[in-house]
């Protein structure tokens, strides 16, 4: 149930150019994403393997990154707008990173591993977080974040010290509902805070997704327009829920083994777009 977030292979396609050390892969129009470096196969080895390992032009001493709003490409200039998947992963000198406000996304696993990263400003312009981005980034203890910010993906910033240091019960990230870490108490009735925008997959989700037989009942604000994937997924004291009218968006499995549901209320005039299988 968790495939679709389960391990991501590195592209098995070189970056589309280099510049100043950083490789870039187009995009949309005059887009492009800052991306991973690539080594071509061995005869022996598969192409998504030597992806992963170490090459004289990889990130692997990199200690400062200053990722620009712009670059310049055979006199074409184009505008950074992502952080492509495991960008940065494993780099584990790295300590500082300026990311501009011309980012608006940041691919699963980007910056993984990243262990002496320490603390890191995510300016306005940014959107999504994608799956794992900054998972056992073990000494990342201060995260700013923007308002702007509309999902994050699962377990995106599992194993970091910042996630250590919430207590447990509801945790946010900016306007986004990330995770209730810690036991769910017997005949919890749980409130999400207005303006909240969005629910991140697998929020309600024990972290060795056990059974859960304490939450009874949520209550949604019509701020929220995403109830991510397997948000509630085995939550089976969960006997009735309303989705407001807010809703855009419920992704697949979040619905999952609810066995005890039995009411679900639609306040939208449009019903939500469904993506996959919900209940």
């Amino acid at each position: 149930l968790m495939a679709s977030v389960a391990s991501f292979a590195y592209d098995e396609m070189p970056p589309d150019f280099k510049v100043d050390g950083l490789y870039y892969n187009f995009l949309e129009g005059d887009n492009v994403e800052v991306t991973h470096p690539y080594r071509p196969a061995l005869p022996t080895e598969s192409a998504s393997n030597a992806a992963t390992q170490d090459s004289p032009d990889d990130y692997a001493n990199l200690t400062e990154l200053t990722i620009p709003s712009t670059v310049t490409y055979e006199g074409n200039v184009y505008h950074v707008t992502r952080i492509g998947h495991h960008a940065f992963d494993q780099c584990e000198n790295l300590t500082s990173v300026d990311i501009p406000n011309s980012i608006k996304s940041i691919g699963i696993r980007a910056f993984s591993w990243c262990s002496a990263l320490t603390s890191i400003v995510l300016k306005g312009g940014l959107e999504n977080i994608e799956s794992y981005a900054f998972e056992y980034c073990l000494g990342l203890e201060n995260i700013s974040l923007p308002n702007s910010l509309m999902t994050i993906g699962q377990n995106a910033f599992y194993n970091t010290q910042w996630y250590k240091n919430q207590p447990n019960g509801g945790v946010y990230v900016g306007n986004v509902f990330y995770k209730y870490k810690g036991d769910i108490p017997q005949n919890t009735s749980f409130v999400i805070k207005e303006g909240t925008v969005s629910i991140s997959p697998y929020a309600f989700v024990k972290e060795n997704y056990h059974e859960d037989y304490s939450l009874v009942s949520v209550s949604i604000p019509n701020s929220v327009k995403v109830i991510g994937e397997g948000v509630f997924y085995r939550c089976r004291a969960l006997t009735s829920i309303v989705i407001p009218a807010g809703v855009t968006t419920i992704e697949t499995l979040a619905f999952d083994y609810c066995k005890a549901l039995k009411s679900v209320t639609c306040e939208a005039v449009n019903p939500p777009a469904l993506s996959g299988s919900v209940f």
